[in-house]
C-alpha cells in the first residue's frame, strides 16, 4: 500500500502540477523595478534603543535616547524581577520624570538606585550582590499622533559597573527527545554558556550579542533544568534557572496552542508598543501556558511591519519576542510569517496620462518590493528566530530563502507543517514581478505535497496540522484577498483576472484533503475566530473533510463575519473576541478548545 501511495504522489507531482503552475504576467519572476522616487516608512517613535550610562560609582543610571519627532520630557518607571515568580515579569517600584523646558528630540533621564538597596524593597538582593538586573519602562508622549508610546528594556549592574545583560531570552527551541537549542541576546558583547542538568555547553562565539547553543545527550521524557551564564573575560554571571521537558519516545499525548495577529491594536500604550499588542500577546500566551500548552504555534502578523528600515523591522520583532519571553523560557514557540512581516523597498511611481480634452494628468502610486538578499523580510525573519531546517529551494536564484518560515517537524505522533503565504512580496506582482499575497508558488507547493505524502506513509504519524497566515476560505475581513480574491473576478480585482489564485488554492487543498491524517489547517489574517468544515460539498475533489481554523485574535483590530461566500453554510463557529486555540491530542482523539482573554471558553469541538 505504501508503494502504491508513493507512485500515486509521484504521478501527481510530475504530471499534474505543471498543469496548474503557470502564473500570469510576472508573478514568481524577479522584480522588474521601474524608475521610482524613493520613499521611506518609519513607525517607531524612538530613533534607536536607549543607551545606558552608570554614574556616581554605581549610585545611578542615565538613559539617553533620541526621538524621531520633538516630544515632551519622558517618564521612566523602573524596578526589578520577583525571584520567586515562575514567569518572570517586570515589577516597577519607582519612577523618574525628565525635566525639559520644551519639546525635544534629545532626551536623558536618571534612575536613582538608593531605594533599590533599602531592605524594605530589596527582594532581589540588589545590595547583597552589589547590583543586579534593572528593568525599566519609558513613557513618551507623542504629540504628532496624540498617543502615549511605551518602550521596555533592562540592563545589569555589578560592583558599580554596567555588565552584559541578557535582554532577550533565554528561549528554548527545537526540543526533541534528546536535544534542544537555547538562544539569547545580550546588550553588550559577551561570551556565554548553558549549564543544563549539571553539564556545560559553551557558546561557539567567544564574544558577541546573539548566541545559540545546542544541547544533546538529554534524557527523554524528563524535565531538564538549565541556566545561561554570561561571561566577560574571566568573570561569569549566572542567570536564573529555568526548565523544559523532553517528550517521551512513545508519547501519544500533546497539548499545544495556536494564535496569530498580535500586531498593534487601538488603545495606545501596551496595546501598540513598537508595532505589537504586547498586552494581549502576554495575556494569551501566559494563559495558554498555564492551561498546559507544551508548545505554541504562531501564524504570522506578529508585528505592524511594512517598514523600509531593517533596524526598525528587527526592533519590532524583538519587542514581540520580549512579550512572549517568559513563556519561551519553558516551551518552544514556532513562528510563521504574515503579510505584516514585510520589509520593503518603497517608491513612488509617477505616470502621466492625457485625456480626451488634451490635458495631461500626473498619477502617483506606490510600489513596494521585498528587499533583496540578506535584507529580505524572509532572511531577517530567519535570523531573528530559531525554527527547524529543511525548507524548500527558493523559487529563483534571486528569490529570498524559505529557511525557518517554511518547515516541518514531528512530535508525539504529530506532524506540523508551516508554510508561507506571504513569500517574496510585491503589491503589483502581475505587472512587476515578485509574488502576490496568499499565492503559494511552485517549489513550496511541491514541498508541502512531499511532506504530506511522507506523513500519509509514515506509521509514526497519526495526525497532521498545517499552519500559515492567509486563509484558504476566508469568511470575515479578508474575502477580498487571502487565497480567494472574490473568486478572482477581474471586476473586483482592478481589472486583473486572479482566478489563477483560486486554482492554486484548490491544488493546495486537494493535496491536504488527500492525506487522511490531516486534522486541521490553521490560519490567521482575519482578526476573529472561525471553524469551517471544508469537504466535498465545496469541491468533489476534496477527498477527506478537513477543518479550517482561523485564529487571528491576538490583539489586532477586529473584523466582523462576511456571509457572502460559497462556504458560509460550512462555518460551524465564529467569534470576534480576542482569543487563542488550545489543541489537546490524546492518541486518535483531537479536542479543540478556544479561550478568550478573560478565560471564557468560546468554542469546544472534537476534530477527530
Amino acid at each position: 500500500m505504501g508503494r502504491f501511495l508513493s507512485l500515486t504522489w509521484f504521478f501527481l507531482l510530475v504530471v499534474l502540477l505543471p498543469l496548474t503552475s503557470a502564473q500570469p504576467g510576472h508573478v514568481g519572476s524577479p522584480p522588474r523595478t521601474p524608475r521610482l522616487v524613493p520613499a521611506q516608512v518609519f513607525r517607531l517613535i524612538l530613533a534607536a534603543p536607549p543607551d545606558v550610562l552608570i554614574q556616581d560609582k554605581g549610585a545611578k543610571a542615565v538613559l539617553t535616547f533620541r526621538t524621531r519627532r520633538p516630544t515632551p520630557g519622558a517618564t521612566c518607571y523602573y524596578g526589578t524581577y520577583m525571584p520567586d515568580q515562575v514567569l518572570p515579569t517586570p515589577r516597577y517600584r519607582w519612577m523618574s520624570v525628565e525635566a525639559l523646558e520644551k519639546n525635544s528630540t534629545s532626551h536623558a533621564i536618571s534612575l536613582d538606585f538608593a531605594r533599590m538597596n533599602h531592605a524594605r524593597y530589596d527582594l532581589a538582593g540588589f545590595k547583597k550582590n552589589r547590583g543586579g538586573v534593572v528593568c525599566y519602562r519609558l513613557e513618551i508622549q507623542d504629540p504628532g499622533n496624540q498617543v502615549t508610546r511605551f518602550l521596555e528594556g533592562r540592563f545589569a549592574v555589578s560592583a558599580g559597573e554596567r555588565i552584559p545583560c541578557v535582554v532577550e531570552g533565554p528561549f528554548v527551541d527545537l526540543v526533541t527527545e534528546t536535544t534542544a537549542v537555547i538562544s539569547w541576546r545580550t546588550d553588550l558583547p559577551s561570551g556565554g554558556a548553558v549549564v543544563a542538568d549539571g553539564r556545560g555547553f559553551p557558546s561557539s562565539k567567544k564574544a558577541g550579542l546573539r548566541h545559540e547553543v545546542g544541547l544533546d545527550g538529554l534524557e527523554a521524557g524528563k524535565r531538564c533544568r538549565y541556566r545561561v551564564e554570561v561571561r566577560m573575560g574571566k568573570k561569569a554571571f549566572p542567570g536564573r534557572p529555568f526548565w523544559f521537558e523532553t517528550p517521551a519516545p512513545d508519547s501519544k499525548t500533546l497539548t499545544f496552542a495556536f494564535m496569530s495577529d498580535s500586531r498593534a491594536g487601538y488603545g495606545s500604550g501596551e496595546r501598540a508598543m513598537d508595532g505589537v499588542n504586547v498586552r494581549m500577546l502576554r495575556t494569551l500566551s501566559r494563559h495558554a501556558y498555564h492551561q498546559g500548552a507544551e508548545l505554541m504555534l504562531f501564524g504570522g502578523d506578529l508585528i505592524n511591519g511594512g517598514v523600509t528600515s531593517e533596524e526598525e523591522f528587527r526592533r519590532q520583532l524583538r519587542t514581540w519576542k520580549s512579550a512572549v519571553e517568559c513563556v519561551g523560557h519553558y516551551i518552544p514557540i514556532y513562528e510563521g510569517m504574515g503579510n505584516h512581516e514585510s520589509l520593503v523597498d518603497l517608491g513612488k511611481l509617477v505616470t502621466r496620462t492625457r485625456g480626451a480634452d488634451g490635458k495631461e494628468t500626473e498619477n502617483v502610486s506606490l510600489l513596494a518590493f521585498d528587499k533583496p538578499g540578506a535584507s529580505s523580510a524572509e532572511a531577517v525573519f530567519a535570523d531573528e528566530f530559531v525554527n527547524p531546517p529543511g525548507a524548500p529551494t527558493p523559487e529563483h536564484e534571486k528569490a529570498p530563502p524559505y529557511e525557518e518560515s517554511v518547515y516541518a517537524f514531528d512530535r508525539s505522533g504529530i506532524r506540523f507543517i508551516s508554510f508561507n503565504t506571504n513569500y517574496w512580496y510585491c503589491n503589483r506582482p502581475e505587472e512587476f514581478g515578485g509574488n502576490l499575497e496568499g499565492y503559494v508558488l511552485d517549489n513550496q507547493l511541491c514541498w508541502i505535497q512531499e511532506r504530506l505524502e511522507e506523513a500519509a506513509r509514515g506509521e509514526s504519524v497519526r495526525h497532521v496540522f498545517l499552519f500559515a497566515h492567509d486563509p484558504a476560505f476566508p469568511c470575515g475581513g479578508h474575502v477580498h484577498d487571502g487565497q480567494w480574491y472574490h473568486g478572482g473576478a477581474p471586476l473586483k480585482n482592478g481589472g486583473i483576472d486572479r482566478t489563477y489564485v483560486v486554482k492554486r488554492r484548490d491544488a493546495l487543498w486537494k493535496a491536504v484533503a488527500r492525506c487522511p491524517k490531516v486534522a486541521a489547517v490553521l490560519f490567521g489574517h482575519e482578526h476573529n475566530y472561525s471553524r469551517t468544515r471544508i469537504d466535498k460539498t465545496l469541491n468533489p475533489e476534496f477527498k477527506h473533510p478537513v477543518w479550517q481554523i482561523v485564529s487571528g485574535g491576538c490583539g489586532a483590530p477586529y473584523y466582523a463575519r462576511d456571509r457572502a461566500t460559497p462556504w458560509d453554510k460550512n462555518v460551524a463557529a465564529f467569534s470576534a473576541q480576542q482569543h487563542y486555540c488550545l489543541f489537546r491530542v490524546d492518541g486518535d482523539r483531537v479536542l479543540l478548545e478556544v479561550y478568550g482573554e478573560t478565560g471564557e471558553r468560546i468554542d469546544r469541538a472534537a476534530l477527530r
